[in-house]
């Protein structure tokens, strides 16, 4: 397993590469801008399809252990331009910059034994919780990291204009699905279901505010 450290903007703003940027906070990615940093990340460092994984937020599990020269590099951090993001449909804020720079350090804090799962249940004892986490992460990485997926916790969400159910009042809700892996007593089960939750409803903003004061 190996834990990234993303978010700190090093420059590029309105008027140019390091404008101001001494006087401005650093601005946390949105998860967005973390698939697209993690995957551009991951071509840099000549990662294989389907030997990495990330859970959108802190950990990233690989096949085996990185090559040193690799490690090394990623220790002492990595700069992505965040280009691949349409930032003009995140915030207001975002469509007055042209490109985000961020530094992701990347450090190794455990390695994991997949093994020890089947190792586990075959005994009938709880198997090690941080292999399990690891399982299901692998399991949601390839689906979570398309664009247009929207991941909240262990459910997924295709979000498009006119998708979801008008709530009124500028929200709708949105219907997805959750996965998670469990263990029972006939070993290792993926429990796929249902999920809901609120979307703002995207529309221009004159409709929005006819509906409000209505």
């Amino acid at each position: 397993g190996q834990q990234p450290e993303a978010g700190q903007v090093l420059g590029e703003g309105e008027g140019g590469p390091g404008v101001g940027a001494a006087d401005r906070k650093p601005l946390a990615p949105s998860p967005e801008e973390y698939k697209s940093i993690m995957a551009q990340l991951a071509t840099e460092m000549g990662f294989q399809r389907g030997h990495w994984a990330y859970d959108g937020r802190a950990a990233l599990y690989t096949r085996g252990r990185l090559p040193q020269d690799v490690a090394e590099k990623l220790r002492g951090g990595v700069s992505i331009a965040s280009t691949d993001v349409d930032f003009r449909e995140l915030s207001i804020l975002s469509a007055k910059r042209n490109s985000f720079l961020f530094k992701i350090a990347v450090k190794e804090v455990a390695v994991l034994n997949l093994d020890n799962l089947n190792t586990a249940l075959g005994r009938g004892v709880a198997p090690d919780q941080d292999a399990l986490q690891c399982l299901d992460i692998v399991l949601r990485h390839r689906l979570a990291m398309i664009p247009r997926v929207h991941q909240i916790h262990h459910a997924f969400f295709m979000h498009a204009a006119g998708g979801g159910h008008d709530l009124g009042g500028g929200v709708e809700v949105v219907r997805g699905f959750k996965q998670r892996v469990v263990t029972t007593s006939k070993g290792l089960t993926l429990v796929v279901g249902l999920a809901f939750a609120p979307f703002l409803t995207a529309q221009p903003l004159v409709r929005y505010m006819a509906e409000v004061v209505r």
